[in-house]
């Protein structure tokens, strides 16, 4: 049997949780035959080789030459077949080229084995899409009398009993293992690579490049209920960010909106939990207005979206400081999503920043709160009451009918309900009173029943194909679907409503990637 037909994927995003014969990854994995040679002409070396292998066995995937496409492949070259490969990464290349490396690698569908030398690596690895870590790393930390440590450094230490220490070697590398299942579990992983490249720039360097170069964005799953810590510079693109910021660009204001009113965001989540956003809505929800909060990393966060994850996940160091970077971030979304709408700008400090870099836009900005104000008092409060009175005219809609349009165009890229007369209570859309979508509080996305996907379909979203069956190799899925995403599927003889459990070339070929419904 091979190693493919002993897989199973228990979790994907933009790393991965597999089970390789039995063992959870990221695990280690061993070729007792490669460790056979290396020692062959060091014997004193040969009892640690020994204790390794026999530490090892239960907890790792042992690996022979028949297992693997070639003994050692280059990450430049072809990739494997779907089984498993091994990547010799005794050296990270250029940054740039190694992002382009990790896009391939994603698409392989194999079982990823690595050898690195130095294990702080091995955080960012996972969480690139590698599962499997040369168990020998522990022999070599061994001879060079080297400890692993709980945060995936190393310290010299003296010592005469080397069997001893490659025990505590593995002993750590088994904990430091489990640290990164844990993480990816309670969603912290980002954060964990985050604090290991922090110090040290050569990872920090190969991380920001993969993230700008999109290395893994179409694996980020958005259909998620944890929290992300925006703490670090490293946070600024990290997949969520971008993946959010390429969908938001659909956005776009109900038909009745005559002006658009940018507010700050709030560390509550959503925005519209917090007392400050409650006081501004009781003034704003009584014009044509929409509203969009003015935010870092994200950029711009429309109302209608605001449950969306990251949207209503995430959690930014507030500094108080603005980077250039940041506001022409943030203004750049707001041109896309406001188009020739007036601008009423309701925020004051760095936020204000965002505003006047929007005037240099060609933009006329009215400004209802002092820059050094509170966008909850009375007095700007008012501020913005006159301002509306005299920027509108018409009469308001309801931002809340609004929500599923929104979400279906960030979601499906399409407005699905654009044509229909549908009623929105709140978690539920429905068509002549039978329920087409959910929308649970917990991801703010579109959940599809029968007559959801089949409206989809006729509203032109590109089903997946899976006529042939469910499995990575017999199943087309869109390049605009995510792991985690509701989706309309074809089966050939109906359409029937599904959820993504992986994309299916990041899976080997004889993995389920879709639940039907």
């Amino acid at each position: 049997m091979s190693v493919r037909d002993k897989v199973r994927v228990l979790r994907c995003d933009c790393a991965r949780v597999l089970e390789v014969e039995g063992v959870e990854t990221p695990a280690p994995f061993l070729i007792p035959e490669r460790l056979s040679v290396a020692v062959e002409n060091v014997p004193e070396v040969r009892e640690l080789v020994k204790e390794l292998e026999e530490l090892a066995r239960p907890y790792s995937v042992r690996l022979t030459p028949d297992d693997l496409p070639s003994p050692w492949t280059d990450p430049a070259e072809a990739l494997s077949d779907g089984s498993i490969t091994v990547y010799r990464l005794e050296s990270i290349p250029d940054a740039r080229e190694f992002a382009e490396v990790v896009s391939k690698i994603r698409r392989s569908g194999s079982v990823r084995a690595v050898t690195v030398r130095d294990p702080e690596w091995i955080p960012l690895l996972f969480y690139l899409g590698f599962d499997l870590f040369d168990a020998a790393l522990c022999l070599r930390l061994t001879l060079e009398d080297q400890l692993l440590l709980d945060d995936f450094s190393t310290e010299t230490v003296e010592t005469e009993d080397r069997e001893e220490l490659l025990r505590e070697n593995w002993t750590q590398l088994q904990f430091c293992l489990l640290r990164l299942r844990e993480a990816i579990r309670e969603g912290t992983l980002r954060e964990l690579v985050e604090s290991v490249a922090a110090r040290h720039p050569r990872i920090a360097e190969v991380l920001r490049v993969c993230d700008r170069e999109r290395a893994v964005a179409r694996y980020v799953n958005l259909n998620r209920n944890t929290q992300i810590a925006c703490a670090t510079d490293l946070s600024f693109d990290r997949p969520e960010v971008t993946e959010w910021l390429r969908r938001v660009r659909r956005y776009e204001p109900p038909d009745w909106v005559e002006a658009v009113v940018l507010l700050p965001c709030s560390a509550r989540k959503p925005y519209s939990r917090s007392p400050t956003h409650r006081r501004i809505m009781r003034i704003t929800w009584n014009f044509p207005v929409d509203e969009i909060m003015i935010t870092s990393p994200l950029g711009a966060v429309p109302r209608a979206l605001e449950r969306t994850f990251p949207a209503a996940h995430y959690d930014v160091r507030v500094t108080g400081e603005w980077s250039r970077e940041e506001i022409e971030r943030s203004a750049a979304l707001i041109e896309k999503i406001v188009g020739d709408l007036p601008i009423v700008c309701h925020a004051a400090d760095g936020y204000r920043k965002v505003g006047k870099e929007l005037e240099e836009r060609g933009y006329d900005v009215v400004y209802t709160c002092r820059p050094d104000g509170n966008p909850a008092s009375r007095g700007a409060l008012e501020e913005l009451r006159r301002t509306l009175e005299d920027l509108t005219k018409g009469e308001p809609g309801d931002l809340r009918e609004h929500v599923p349009r929104a979400v279906s165009r960030f979601q499906f890229g399409v407005d699905v309900l654009e044509n229909v007369d549908y009623r929105f209570d709140g978690q539920r859309v429905l068509i002549d009173g039978e329920r087409a979508f959910s929308v649970p509080p917990t991801s703010g996305l579109l959940t599809l029943s029968q007559l959801g996907a089949e409206l989809c379909v006729s509203s032109r979203v590109p089903p997946i194909h899976a006529e042939e069956g469910t499995k990575a190799e017999m199943v087309d899925v869109p390049e605009d679907v995510l792991p985690g995403f509701h989706w309309p599927v074809d089966l050939g003889d109906e359409i029937r409503p599904c959820r993504v459990i992986a994309r299916p070339e990041d899976v080997p070929p004889d993995t389920t990637v879709i639940e039907t419904r």
